[in-house]
């Protein structure tokens, strides 16, 4: 409802409204975002973790900053898969053949075990490889190793 506001207040173009009124709003939205504990916080953090990882990827020219930022944006999903579980993964299902039970289903967790296994093994892959490079060429710096040549 608050965000109707607002979008409404930076629509009108004839609002007559002070900059207080339209900081007010926005103080207003932000008090309840930090206060009010739900999926939304952690889908805000899981998707600036990712956009933080994906810019180190963009812009960094050193190998192991780009791994780094790699497993930034691993953990970034994986926040935003637990989220997800937490807040939509409970399941009415027949546990034990019952029909009694409200079993929680735990996908988003293997998921981001799932996802913490594959980090783990390309960090480790992905290092032996960097360190196999920098022994031969004597830079871990991704534009001078362009190319494939033995």
């Amino acid at each position: 409802m608050l965000e109707l506001n607002l979008m409404a207040l930076l629509q009108d173009a004839q609002a007559s409204m002070s900059m207080a009124d339209v900081l007010a709003q926005f103080s207003g939205f932000f008090r309840t975002f930090f206060v009010e504990f739900g999926p939304r916080q952690f889908f805000t953090i899981g998707a600036l973790l990712f956009c933080i990882g994906w810019y180190g990827v963009l812009v960094r020219r050193n190998a192991i900053a780009v791994l780094m930022a790699t497993e930034i944006m691993l953990n970034g999903v994986n926040i935003i898969f637990v989220a997800f579980n937490r807040w939509w993964g409970l399941k009415i299902t027949r546990a034990a053949f019952t029909a009694a039970e409200q079993v929680l289903s735990p996908v988003g967790q293997i998921f981001a075990i799932f996802i913490i296994i594959v980090a783990a093994a390309e960090a480790a892959v992905g290092l032996a490889i960097i360190i196999a490079i920098y022994r031969t060429r004597r830079t871990a710096n991704l534009e001078d190793l362009n190319t494939m040549k033995w």
